[in-house]
């Protein structure tokens, strides 16, 4: 199944950004290719799709490596140490007392790049197939975004009947089949968007597809909402590093709140091919 946005052209990607992209089509620059949104079932494409939640995973890495290096507690004793360097050496060997400063220096970046290598191991560590099935045997709707062939954006969405506990993920008890799903609820479990894609409103249109498809499979009363154990959940650093990572929590349900208010009014229109 497929659907294309009819309504929503602000969230089409700039085609500045993706001019090398566009020349593949036809051999005109000038042809910009079709943003299109689709319930995924060849396994091929649930591969690709799914590599994006691990590369978004991935990514993590970057925001704590940044929190960690400019956090005031761990600035602090990196400042305290070269002053201290500084200090016992400076009058004797200014350039000894650089160097050492130096090797401090790459030694910090060393040990937040070491701390946050656990990212990396929780991407690696995703096996997506064993992921997205359900305790059932059924497996999760695997929705993507397409920017001409390719897959630029992914959502997981599972769908949860109405007796079965709301962190869909770490229940043991078998749920009923989509044909009995009438209300029940949509659990996102994943949701990311191309790095270079992203901003431009199609995180936004995946959440209003989610919400269109739970209300098609669970009636329109459904609820929609994140699963507290989400594909990027996993904090392994220590509470003070993750005040970024909550920040982008309280943003996702702000943009949910949206999609959610906007299917309500109607505004969500995407037309089935």
């Amino acid at each position: 199944m497929s659907v294309t946005r009819a309504v929503q052209e602000s969230a089409k990607p700039d085609p500045s950004r993706v001019s090398s992209s566009t020349n593949q089509y036809d051999g005109k620059a000038d042809v910009v290719p079709s943003l299109t949104f689709h319930v995924l079932t060849d396994e091929v494409e649930k591969q690709d799709a799914m590599r994006l939640v691990t590369d978004s995973i991935a990514q993590q890495r970057q925001v704590a490596s940044f929190s960690v290096i400019v956090h005031p507690v761990c600035l602090a004793g990196l400042v305290a140490g070269c002053a201290s360097i500084y200090g016992l050496h400076a009058k004797r060997d200014l350039g000894t007392a650089l160097i050492m400063i130096s090797g401090l220096a790459i030694a910090y970046l060393a040990a937040v790049r070491l701390l946050t290598a656990q990212y990396i191991r929780l991407a690696e560590g995703l096996k997506w197939k064993q992921w997205i099935t359900r305790p059932d045997g059924n497996e999760d709707y695997v929705l993507a975004a397409r920017f001409g062939d390719e897959i630029i954006a992914t959502l997981v969405l599972r769908i949860v009947a109405s007796d079965a506990p709301a962190a869909a993920s770490r229940s043991t008890k078998k749920t009923r089949s989509s044909s009995s799903a009438k209300g029940g609820s949509g659990i996102i479990r994943a949701w990311t968007t191309r790095y270079k894609y992203r901003g431009k409103g199609i995180g936004s249109d995946m959440l209003r597809l989610a919400v269109l498809t739970t209300r098609s499979k669970c009636g329109q009363d459904a609820r929609v909402s994140f699963d507290p154990a989400h594909a990027n959940s996993a904090r392994p650093l220590p509470d003070l590093f993750n005040r970024s990572f909550i920040k982008r929590e309280e943003r996702a349900l702000l943009t949910l709140g949206n999609a959610i208010a906007a299917c309500d009014r109607g505004d969500s229109s995407f037309q089935t091919k």
